[in-house]
């Protein structure tokens, strides 16, 4: 029998025992009817949403209080959102009164993940926020996971290929009303490329903290953009990428304050665009960025307010090819580099309001390494080499801008270009060269070198540029122009007709015409310019094939000094000033010329002053001009001269005084002009205006138009050369033949080849054969002409009034005109002294009409 103490320990047992059945039964009802329960309440709160979950299993463990879901699926508008192929959860029990939930672990293997309907859900939620905020909203419980895991793979509802989770990690997760905050870690794969990151996430107060200790990426562009579906300009490459920021959002904006960031891109191709939406490809083995100490910060309302501060940038790009068109009508063209390095300091950027100018300030160091730019042919076949560099460095790039300015101020302390060559072409259409002879470059220099540059409020200032040069070489072809020269801003069309436009003569016109005088006080420029200084130096052969003659002109001076000091170019044409200039210069071992003057240099037509002194020139290297001219060859000749002349809209004027020595032309024998009756040809008159020594001094007045647009050194030379030899010749002929001025005319035939001497017609009445005075009169100065000139030789004709068909008539009348010949003849010869070889009569010319007489031609 027991006692009573043993009977109140059965009663307290059974008590427990039953305490323990219920709670064991209750267990294992939650246990077994876990499934349906998990999916009833959550269904029932997600319902407001759309939304819906379903699963393959779940069980919840009253006994470890664990929750395992298997297949786990979220649907929203009966389109699957999220798909987990496993959900594992532990609680932690001693929270579970505290008004928080509070998990040890959770586990997520493997889920699939619909972007574009999260994105749908969260506006719904947005929306439904804004609706409810007048609603009183219960308090949250806080959220505590003390340890978040994934694993496996995370799949999309696109066709890609899914992100393999080879780590994430997830500790100290807390949410609540007061914010979330996590440490986070993540080792993620997708196909070939890798993203890890470590940090901590913070939210306080509507700010969101990411405190990223570590970011790195390597990715390939390919995959990059089939995976975000955005048309990045960069299409082809791989990136490898390394950061430590912090990043800091809220309603006020977005701010990342990074310590140091280092992106790096291997075989890149990227598009970017060009002037006229016309299209530029990039291409490049490597591309480094650095920045250390950045800071970007953008307001919520994107552009509104954006600045970017960096303290060091350095960018530096090996083995680049930049290919595409300048223009959209340019024919294309390919850049190749080996190196550029860019580094810039203390960088600031701003913008402070929609459609404000942008603020900027920033100081900017580069480098390159071998640069080739050619302009290509529509074969893709490289047409001309517009530029080559050994080597490129500028310093002290400043830029910046204000809000008060509508453009950036850009100030450079120095460029220096090494071993460059600039404007070489393939081919020249108008200029017919030897096979194996190469077309040389329009210049080849050693260094060039820019100081103090300034470009400001439409307004560049360039302290100076002197160029160390090697050759600077000029093909000129039959249309005067440059052939030589790349135009790189001319489009395709305007390359193709150029030069092939005739006028109403046949001849080569220019196609867009003579323009009026630059200097008109109305016109007005964008940009005003201003160079202290340009020196070419390294004692430089400057060379010049001209091809517009009839036979081939070269020309090579040494330049000892070319200078042009302030050069000028204002706003307003009219208050621009002259830049003055210095040539000193040698032709050969012994020749010399020397110039200094004026100039408008930027003027479409020349406008200058020039005083200078020309000294042993060797003409016979002119005779291609001069025989264009003149239709005659130099075979000797030296200049000398002493010159001062104004150009004003492409019009010469001025003085030269010529000092020609030891001058002989000679006659081209392809020259019909020169052999003709009553002509003296020029070299005739100039063997009789020089000295015994073969020497010709004459002043020589420059007037006229300048119609060569490219009008040089060799054209000035031909210019006063010819000059001389006409003008020289003419004076002659005039004063030599002024005592005969009553018998003999003097004028010079168009071509500038001839002078005709012309003797005036001796008039008899109908009938005369006999000498009268008048006839007499004319017979002395004649004579006297002749024998003061024995090398010429006179012809006389006889003319007659008559009817050449009357045969009868016509046998008498040219009894009449031999008659009056040969008396003329014979009183030459008595009275005078005239050698019978060097009167020649000719056949009586019978007219219907006209003087009747004799007329003479020299011979």
């Amino acid at each position: 029998m027991l006692s009573l103490s043993d009977e109140k320990v059965m009663n307290r047992s059974s008590k427990l025992l039953v305490k323990f059945a219920v709670f064991t039964g209750l267990c294992l009802v939650l246990w077994l009817a876990s499934d349906p329960l998990i999916k009833h309440f959550a269904n029932r709160q997600l319902a407001d949403m759309n939304a819906s979950i379903d699963y393959k299993s779940a069980r919840i463990s009253p006994f470890d209080l664990s929750v395992t879901i298997e297949e786990l699926q979220l649907d929203y508008k009966s389109q699957t959102m999220l798909s987990v192929e496993q959900l594992s959860v532990d609680l932690n029990s001693h929270a579970l009164t505290d008004k928080e939930l509070h998990f040890d672990h959770l586990h997520i293997r493997s889920f699939y993940f619909d972007n574009s309907t999260f994105l749908e859900l969260l506006e719904q939620l947005a929306n439904d926020q804004d609706t409810d905020d007048d609603i009183e909203q219960s308090s949250l419980p806080l959220l505590i996971i003390d340890d978040v895991s994934a694993s496996g793979e995370l799949l999309f509802a696109e066709d890609k290929e899914p992100v393999t989770i080879n780590d994430f990690a997830a500790n100290d997760v807390s949410y609540g009303e007061q914010g979330y905050k996590a440490k986070l870690n993540a080792a993620l794969n997708y196909m070939q490329n890798s993203l890890s990151m470590a940090g901590t996430l913070n939210s306080d107060n509507d700010q969101i903290k990411i405190n990223l200790k570590k970011l790195n990426s390597q990715l390939n562009v390919t995959d990059l953009n089939e995976f975000s579906e955005i048309n990045l300009p960069l299409i082809q490459g791989h990136i490898d990428f390394d950061t430590m920021a912090n990043v800091s959002y809220s309603q006020q904006g977005l701010s990342i304050d990074s310590g140091q960031s280092d992106l790096r891109i291997s075989d890149g191709l990227l598009n970017a665009a060009g002037a006229d939406n016309s299209e530029l490809e990039i291409s490049f083995e490597q591309f480094q960025l650095g920045l250390s100490n950045s800071l970007f910060e953008m307001k919520s309302d994107a552009l509104s307010a954006t600045k970017i501060n960096i303290e060091q940038m350095d960018m530096a790009i090996a083995n680049g090819l930049v290919s595409g068109v300048l223009r959209s009508d340019n024919a294309d063209s390919q850049i190749e580099f080996s190196k550029i390095q860019i580094s810039a300091t203390k960088s600031q950027i701003s913008l402070d309001q929609q459609n404000q100018p942008l603020q900027l300030d920033t100081t900017v160091n580069i480098d390159s390494e071998r640069l080739d730019w050619h302009q290509l042919a529509l074969n893709n076949e490289p047409k001309a080499l517009v530029l080559h560099l050994d080597a490129a460095t500028l310093l002290g790039i400043h830029i910046s801008q204000t809000e008060n300015s509508q453009s950036p101020t850009v100030a450079m302390d120095k460029m220096t270009l090494k071993t460059g060559i600039f404007s070489q072409v393939i081919a020249m259409p108008l200029i017919e060269l030897n096979k194996n002879k190469t077309i040389e470059p329009l210049l080849e220099f050693n260094q060039l070198s820019l100081d103090k540059f300034s470009l400001a409020n439409d307004e560049l200032v360039i302290g100076g540029i002197d160029i160390d040069a090697k050759h600077v070489i000029f093909y000129k072809n039959k249309d005067n122009a440059i052939a030589n020269f790349v135009d790189l801003f001319a489009s395709d069309e305007e390359q193709s007709v150029a030069g092939d436009v005739q006028d109403e003569n046949g001849q080569q016109a220019n196609n867009t015409g003579k323009q009026e005088s630059t200097l008109n006080p109305a016109q007005e420029h964008d940009l005003s310019i201003h160079v202290d200084r340009i020196n070419l130096t390294g004692e430089p052969v400057i060379t010049l094939y001209d091809h517009s003659l009839s036979e081939t002109f070269e020309q090579h001076v040494i330049i000892e000094q070319l200078s042009l000091s302030n050069v000028d170019r204002a706003n307003d044409e009219s208050k621009s000033e002259k830049a003055q200039f210095s040539l000193k210069g040698r032709i050969g071992k012994r020749a010399r010329i020397d110039i200094d003057g004026a100039l408008y240099p930027f003027a479409d037509e020349r406008d200058l002053e020039a005083k200078g002194q020309l000294k042993a020139i060797d003409l016979k290297r002119y005779t291609p001009y001069v025989v264009d001219a003149t239709g005659y060859a130099i075979k000797q000749g030296l200049l000398y001269a002493d010159f001062q002349f104004a150009i004003n809209n492409d019009v010469i004027k001025g003085d030269v005084d010529t000092r020609i020595k030891g001058i002989e032309i000679s006659e081209l024998q392809n020259n019909k002009q020169s052999g003709s009756v009553s002509t003296m040809p020029i070299n005739v008159v100039i063997s009789q205006l020089s000295d015994e020594h073969g020497n010709v001094n004459v002043d020589v007045p420059l007037t006229g138009r300048i119609d060569d647009p490219n009008f040089g050194l060799s054209g000035f030379i031909s210019l006063v050369t010819t000059k001389a030899i006409k003008e020289g010749a003419k004076t002659y002929l005039l004063q030599a033949l002024v005592p005969y001025a009553s018998v003999v005319n003097v004028a010079m035939l168009a071509s500038g080849s001839l002078f005709k001497v012309s003797v005036n017609d001796l008039p008899y009445e109908t009938g005369q054969t006999e000498l009268r005075p008048i006839q007499k009169e004319f017979i002395q100065p004649l004579a006297e002409l002749m024998q003061s000139k024995e090398e010429l030789h006179l012809t006389i004709c006889p003319v007659v009034i008559g009817n050449s068909d009357d045969k009868a008539q016509a046998r008498e009348l040219r009894k009449v005109g031999q008659l009056r010949g040969e008396l003329f003849i014979d009183a030459m010869i008595e009275q005078y002294q005239i050698s019978d070889e060097r009167l020649i009569p000719c056949r009586t010319k019978i007219v219907e009409k006209g003087v009747v007489g004799l007329t003479f031609n020299f011979n």
